[in-house]
C-alpha cells in the first residue's frame, strides 16, 4: 500500500512531514473545527450556532490557506511530493469546510488541485460510499 509516514532515517522527510502535522495542527484544525462546530455538532446536540464563530473561523482558515498556497507550490503534497498521513488528516474536516464554506478551497488554487485529488482517492470515496459525512 501507500507509505504514508517518512522513512526515519531520510531526516530532511521527517522535518518536512513534522513541519506540515504542524501547520495542519495549529493551522487548519482549530479553523476547520470551528466550521465544523457552529455548521455540524451544535445543531446536532440542539445548541444554538454562533454566526460571529462561524465567520470568523471562516475568516481565518481562509488566511491561512494563503499559507497552504505557498507550501503547495513547492510540493505535490503539504510534507512533499508523496502523500502522507498529515494530507489525509484533513479529509473529515475538509469535507465538513467545503460544504459550508466552498469559497475557502476555491479560493486558493493550489489548495484546490491538492484538495480535489485528496478528496477524489479511490480509498476516501470508498470510505464513504455507505453514506456522507455531513
Amino acid at each position: 500500500g501507500t507509505k504514508l509516514l517518512p522513512d526515519p532515517k531520510d531526516l530532511k522527510a521527517v522535518a518536512l512531514f513534522e513541519q506540515a502535522a504542524c501547520v495542519e495542527f495549529a493551522n487548519f484544525e482549530p479553523h476547520a473545527g470551528g466550521v465544523a462546530y457552529e455548521r455540524v455538532f451544535n445543531p446536532y446536540k440542539g445548541l444554538p450556532v454562533d454566526e460571529e464563530k462561524f465567520q470568523k473561523s471562516v475568516e481565518a482558515l481562509n488566511n491561512k490557506f494563503d499559507g497552504y498556497e505557498r507550501m503547495l507550490t513547492k510540493h505535490k503534497y503539504l510534507a512533499g511530493d508523496e502523500i502522507t498521513l498529515v494530507d489525509l488528516w484533513h479529509l473529515p474536516y475538509g469535507e465538513i469546510v467545503e460544504k459550508f464554506a466552498p469559497q475557502v478551497f476555491e479560493s486558493h488554487p493550489k489548495v484546490n488541485a491538492w484538495w480535489q485529488a485528496l478528496k477524489n482517492r479511490p480509498s476516501w470515496i470508498k470510505a464513504n460510499e455507505k453514506g456522507t459525512l455531513v
